[in-house]
């Protein structure tokens, strides 16, 4: 370790200097955090800086670039952290300090005072609710700290449930009292409740106005209700005809108790081109994992046909897999969509479409698909469709089949995370049941069970932790009859958004010694990752994957119908390092995978892809 005179630490203290809030040096990095208290700390250093988003440099994390606004907001987030838990009086002085080697040591001092908890309640002018249910709505509770941040909340909230129960006017003041406790006074002036009169429809030129009101679920002479509102402009918008939707209520002076309702609309333009260039997921047509692939789309689209709310689309895509740079895949498509089906406010989508994907197996697939969706919601879907393909595989290097295949299919998916090209915290669950016959030579059905539960948890120095389970189940009908299924019916694992201590689907079969296995009848996987930025636009993640494959193996002999083959399970798992590149299209992934196990053989696996594995 080098030596320093003590007459050379005289000038080292000339370069420290606390920097005023007005200006600030450019290019800081953060040494360190400290987190002070005048008083008493109730919360953990840990708990505070976590707080932050300025973050000092741990371990592989370079934590963040220093900001003087940014540090500013961090104190602002803390003193109101603090006042939401009960402590009113809380206030947090941030200041930092600039050494040599452009350092930024930051320093917060928290004065956190006492903490004021729930006294009372009073609520005065109530009719609709009682103090009891305007309580229990608030989620107060007597005795708890009392939390400002929340109850102005759910206040909001309280304020829209007496909306849609007509009182369009209510009026709710809050009003505190600190005396050792809070007191807390609400006054309610719950006003008139309000009848819908006139509903009026603005901005149509060349759309009749059937195809607006249609959409409303209210009526004139019905109580208002805000929910039913926002609705109502949400399906208007959803038809497909309008680029902007607007709901105006306007309460009547000369009949109190009415409000007029004014929908402004403004009219789509009836064609529109849309092109795209990204990263995507490819659908493998078999079992397999997605593949991920660079793509580009254009989309025409002409809307409202015959001044109706249908409209028609053509799609054209091409991507580029990069297990298959020789063999492009494609996509062409015609689309019908409507948002009623048979009367009913159920979206549909008719699709005819030829699509080819090269890998892992050419598969080319021509075929028309029926789509209904319920109505969405922001996290949830639900989706049916029936389907009628011709499909031509490659079983393999001289051999191709050509089946035609009926399916129904059901989909179901939870969509509860922050970012869905780059997630840091939230949860996304699918749910797939289909049945699919196929009409070859014979006639065979079976039927697929998939789950897929995505979990993510943002920890310390903005590193997330990352893990998916995914299982998969087929079954022919009658049972027994996996025989017949062509390999793309079956599941496979290999691959970068599966095990990824294979390169292929097909060289897990071979190095689990059933490299004459057609697939899988039952699936399970599992991903687990630690993601976290290290510079720049690089980062870096450690991976652990393991799955196990229930594979169908053909009979001894081929020519014995009455023989069903056998099953068997084979499992592996790998571990291994990668590093993400973040770019404008999303992220570029090139991961080292080591087989572990029974199939070390200290040889990595190098895998390059588009996208997170999940």
């Amino acid at each position: 370790m080098p030596r320093l005179s003590w007459f050379a630490l005289l000038p080292l203290g000339l370069f420290i200097q606390v920097i005023p809030l007005q200006g600030q040096p450019p290019d800081l990095s953060i040494e360190r955090i400290v987190i002070e208290a005048t008083d008493t700390l109730s919360f953990k250093p840990r708990t505070i800086s976590g707080l932050m988003k300025l973050k000092a440099a741990q371990f592989v994390a370079r934590g963040t670039p220093f900001s003087r606004r940014t540090l500013r907001v961090d104190a602002i987030t803390i003193e109101n952290f603090y006042i939401s838990r009960g402590y009113l009086e809380a206030q947090v002085v941030d200041s930092f300090a600039v050494t040599s080697g452009n350092q930024v040591e930051i320093y917060i001092k928290i004065t956190q005072g006492q903490q004021f908890r729930l006294h009372d309640v009073v609520v005065v002018g109530n009719r609709l609710l009682s103090k009891e249910e305007i309580v229990q709505y608030l989620g107060l509770t007597v005795g708890e700290p009392y939390n400002p941040v929340q109850v102005r909340t759910r206040l909001e909230a309280l304020r829209h449930y007496y909306q849609d129960q007509g009182k369009l006017t209510i009026d709710i003041l809050e009003e505190i009292e600190v005396n050792g406790g809070v007191q807390l006074r609400l006054s309610i002036s719950e006003g008139l409740t309000y009848k819908i009169g006139d509903i009026t429809v603005v901005g149509l030129e060349k759309t009749p106005e059937w195809y607006v009101l249609r959409e409303l679920l209210f009526k004139s002479g019905d109580t208002f209700d805000r929910g039913e509102l926002l609705l109502s402009q949400q399906r208007v918008f959803e038809s497909g005809m309008f680029g902007a939707v607007e709901m105006i209520p306007t309460l009547q002076a000369a009949e109190p108790g009415i409000a007029d309702i004014e929908v402004r609309v403004r009219e789509l333009e009836r064609r529109s081109i849309d092109l795209s260039l990204g990263f995507s997921q490819e659908e493998d047509p078999g079992g397999g994992d997605p593949n991920t692939a660079l793509s580009a789309t254009s989309q025409w689209w002409h809307a409202r046909i015959l001044d109706t709310s249908l409209r028609t689309g053509i799609t054209l895509e091409g991507g580029l897999i990069l297990q298959d740079l020789t063999s492009p895949t494609y996509l062409v498509a015609v689309d019908i969509i409507t948002p009623w089906t048979f009367g009913l406010r159920l979206p549909a989508s008719l699709r005819v479409y030829e699509d080819h994907t090269p890998y892992p197996s050419e598969i080319r697939r021509r075929g028309v698909a029926l789509s209904l969706l319920s109505r969405r919601t922001k996290r949830h879907q639900f989706r049916g469709s029936l389907g009628w393909d011709t499909i031509d595989a490659e079983v393999s290097d001289n051999t191709a089949t050509r089946e035609a295949q009926r399916s129904i299919k059901f989909e179901y998916q939870y969509q509860g995370v922050d970012n869905l090209l780059a997630p840091t915290k939230g949860t996304i669950f699918q749910f797939k049941p289909s049945l699919n016959g196929t009409f070859g030579d014979t006639v065979h059905f079976y039927y697929r069970i998939e789950a897929d539960v995505r979990r993510y948890h943002s920890i310390v120095s903005k590193m997330v932790l990352a893990y998916r389970l995914k299982l998969s189940y087929l079954e022919t009908i009658p049972f027994g009859g996996a025989r017949v299924l062509e390999p793309h019916h079956l599941y496979d694992l290999g691959g970068s958004t599966s095990l990824r201590g294979w390169a292929a689907p097909d060289s897990f079969l071979v190095a689990s010694g059933v490299s004459e296995a057609k697939g899988g009848l039952i699936k399970g996987l599992m991903n687990l990752e630690l993601r976290t930025p290290l510079f720049w636009i690089i980062g870096g993640e450690i991976f652990i994957d393991a799955g196990a494959l229930r594979v169908f193996l053909e009979p001894d002999d081929l020519e014995d119908t009455s023989e069903q083959g056998k099953l068997k399970w084979i499992a592996g798992w790998d571990a291994g390092i990668g590093i993400t590149l973040t770019t404008p299209l999303g992220p570029i992934r090139i991961d080292t995978a080591y087989p572990l196990g029974e199939y070390w053989t200290g040889k990595p696996t190098y895998q390059v892809a588009f996208l997170h594995t999940f």
